[in-house]
């Protein structure tokens, strides 16, 4: 019997093209567009928060770096947190694995914290 391959993200390549792009070109600043906006205005003005909160972040020098950075990652854990309970609620596909990026990503920026 073949042995089946576990179920892969299906934005895996994608997110190493992504990152392979990232490497090559210096990142400019974030900024809101409406592109970005999904319709839902809690979802959207969370999100607009984020952008908010990452040119804070940009902008901070070394005095206010570590606060401005704290505050990025406390609202970036409360906005996964609200998404997560959304997609529980509404049973969002069972292996869905935006979960598994919202944890990845935050595991990444508390790194940041304890440097």
């Amino acid at each position: 019997m073949k042995r089946q391959q576990p179920m892969q993200c299906p934005r895996r390549r994608l997110r190493r093209q992504a990152f392979q792009t990232m490497k090559k070109a210096p990142m400019t600043a974030l900024q809101w567009t409406d592109d970005f906006a999904l319709g839902v205005p809690q979802m959207d003005a969370t999100h607009q928060e984020f952008v908010a909160l990452l040119a804070d972040v940009a902008r901070a020098g070394d005095a206010t770096l570590l606060a401005r950075w704290q505050a990025l990652v406390d609202h970036t854990a409360e906005h996964f947190a609200q998404e997560d309970r959304w997609m529980l609620a509404t049973r969002f596909a069972a292996t869905n694995c935006h979960t598994m990026h919202h944890q990845a990503v935050l595991g990444v920026m508390r790194e940041g914290l304890a440097m």
